[in-house]
């Protein structure tokens, strides 16, 4: 803080008369100073414009060398000045202008005290404001009083830095320039900030600017925006002395960088029914796991999202449908914070192709005991071309089992070598009598049986006791005439049953004709949904160990009409006789139609 002492210019303006002698200022109506010479008092202080932008802390005013008339106290009525920077402007009576500022009343006659000091707080301002010329003047005649000398003392201080900023919105993490420019060089400034509820300080004994660049730990104030704002605050000293503080505004924005977590996607098998521990396909699901996802810098996590293959989930875990596709599958995870930002993480999994076992061949024929074809042998081959998924874990084996046609139960199994040929029977597979071979291709998760005939030997013909017959094998059919040689018939054929036999190695009975069933014949009752889940029993009942067949004949469920039934084994049923797998469509004359079969041995009609 300082002290300065201003000693004023003085002068009055008569308004009948003019400008009167410079060295005194006076006041007073025209009752005072004759007709019409109403006085106006001008007051110049020089220099006293330089505390211009100061801090006025006081103000002390004190008259010297004074008249006043009349043995009274007076009141000096301040007003100020229309014209600044001097007394010797010709401004008449409007030399004072607006409102008055403030007064000061005391006793200003010749026979009072040599000096009055007053510590008015009106001329603060103006002298601030960089003003250094004020009037007195008063309308009532007792105020007139004479002013031989005045001075000012003033004492003021140099104002507080206003900080500025080199940007107003600034990124966490990067620089910005605080400039501090102060009105004095000795003076030095300590920077503070302030941000949500974080505060510290950047510098002490800053002269004209520092560089500062806010932390991005200052985001933890802000966990659900992007951006804030705070404020930095300057104070400025002179020494040790606090002048003041100011302060500036700035607006922090959180960086582009600053992320959430997306933490860890892990996948793990979820219902493996191919007991590998891999992903295969068709045999299990996968599971996707994410943990360990947070936030950054305060933010927290608001969603989850896991996709991938077709699937979604809207939380932190993800469980498939069946996999049934192979190859990669890469799923996403994303979790958003509350600030709004997003972070990924991906997983793949391999998913392993499988298909169910298959044949290329399947060769059943009579042989010796070293594996040479022969019509009469008491051996039989078994020539095999099968495929099968080698994954891990999964293996391929191949058996086969017969027993004689007229039995119900096959014999124990015996290995069959894969694209090779394998013999069997011991030399006890008797040359008159036919035998059903059933093949048996199987991997660890799914098996393929495939059923063979395995005739007689040929003979021209044959005949049994029980009246049967046979052209080209052994006669083993009580009541049948058992053809194993192709056939022409030149005439017309009826008959209420056909059986052709395949030419094929893919089937041993492509199609065979069945006779018209009725409802009756399946059980009272029976109609409708329930006749024709009866006569899939029945088929399979009648035609035993046939293989891929194809059956076409008449039914009567509710009125007559045709149907064609397609079975994977008429041998693998059920305990109520359905087969593993039918497909069947029923064509009622009168135009309706049906569509039924079994899946898994359950019964459907659509």
């Amino acid at each position: 803080m300082s002290k300065n002492s201003y000693k004023a210019q003085l002068n009055y303006y008569d308004h009948t008369y003019g400008w009167g002698n410079v060295g005194t200022c006076a006041q007073g109506d025209g009752r005072t100073w004759g007709a019409g010479s109403a006085r106006t008092g001008v007051m110049y202080f020089p220099g006293l414009s330089n505390l211009k932008g100061k801090i006025i802390n006081s103000v002390k005013i004190t008259v010297t060398n004074r008249a006043g008339g009349q043995n009274a106290q007076k009141t000096a009525h301040f007003f100020r000045s229309a014209s600044q920077g001097g007394i010797n402007t010709s401004l008449g009576a409007g030399h004072k202008t607006g409102n008055q500022i403030g007064t000061l009343s005391g006793w200003f006659h010749a026979y009072a005290a040599a000096s009055l000091s007053f510590t008015p707080t009106f001329f603060s301002s103006y002298i601030a404001a960089g003003e250094d010329t004020f009037c007195i003047y008063s309308a009532t005649a007792s105020e007139y009083l004479v002013w031989g000398a005045v001075t000012l003392e003033v004492d003021w201080q140099e104002p507080a830095t206003q900080p500025s900023l080199s940007a107003s919105t600034v990124e966490m993490g990067k620089s910005v320039t605080i400039n501090t420019p102060a009105v004095n060089s000795a003076y030095r400034h300590t920077l503070r900030y302030a941000f949500g509820g974080a505060s510290g300080t950047i510098a002490t004994g800053i002269a004209s600017s520092v560089s500062w660049t806010p932390p991005v730990s200052l985001a933890n104030q802000i966990p659900s925006a992007t951006a804030g704002s705070g404020t930095i605050y300057c104070d400025t000293y002179s020494g040790s002395t606090l002048l003041g503080t100011k302060s500036v505004s700035i607006t922090l924005t959180v960086p582009g960088s600053v992320v959430p977590s997306a933490g860890t996607l892990s996948a793990a098998l979820a219902e493996d029914t191919s007991g590998t521990g891999l992903y295969v396909k068709g045999m299990g699901k996968a599971k996707l796991t994410l943990s360990g996802a947070s936030g950054a810098y305060g933010s927290s996590i608001t969603s989850y999202t896991i996709t991938g293959g077709g699937w979604t989930a809207t939380n932190g875990a993800l469980t498939t449908g069946t996999l049934a596709s192979a190859g990669n599958i890469t799923f996403t995870a994303t979790v958003t914070d509350s600030r709004g930002r997003k972070a990924s993480t991906t997983r793949t999994i391999n998913v392993i192709d499988y298909t169910k076992p298959g044949v290329a061949v399947c060769d059943v024929y009579r042989c010796d005991a070293d594996g040479n074809r022969k019509k009469a042998g008491t051996y039989f081959a078994v020539e095999i071309n099968a495929s099968y998924s080698a994954i891990t874990g999964n293996t391929l084996s191949i058996t086969a089992r017969y027993k004689k046609q007229s039995e119900s139960s096959y014999g124990t199994a015996a290995n069959v070598t894969n694209n090779g040929k394998t013999v069997i029977g011991g030399g006890n597979i008797g040359a008159s009598t036919t035998y059903d071979v059933l093949v048996t291709v199987a991997d660890k998760y799914n098996s393929l049986p495939i059923p063979r005939t395995l005739s007689t030997k040929s003979v021209l013909q044959s005949f049994k006791r029980s009246a049967g017959a046979a052209i080209g094998k052994v006669a083993e059919l009580a009541n049948w005439l058992d053809v194993a040689w192709n056939t022409r018939i030149r005439g017309m054929v009826q008959a209420d049953s056909y059986i052709p036999v395949a030419l094929d190695n893919t089937s041993a009975n492509p199609i065979i004709f069945v006779p018209r069933i009725t409802a009756d014949a399946l059980g009272s009752g029976s109609d409708g949904s329930e006749y024709l889940k009866k006569w899939l029993a029945w088929v399979c009942k009648s035609y035993p160990n046939r293989y891929m067949p194809l059956f076409i004949g008449e039914i009567h469920p509710n009125a007559v009409g045709i149907v064609i039934c397609h079975i994977y084994d008429t041998s693998v049923i059920s305990a109520d006789g359905l087969p593993q797998f039918a497909t069947c469509k029923y064509f009622a004359l009168n135009g309706g139609e049906v569509a039924f079969g079994t899946y898994d041995y359950s019964f459907y009609q659509k």
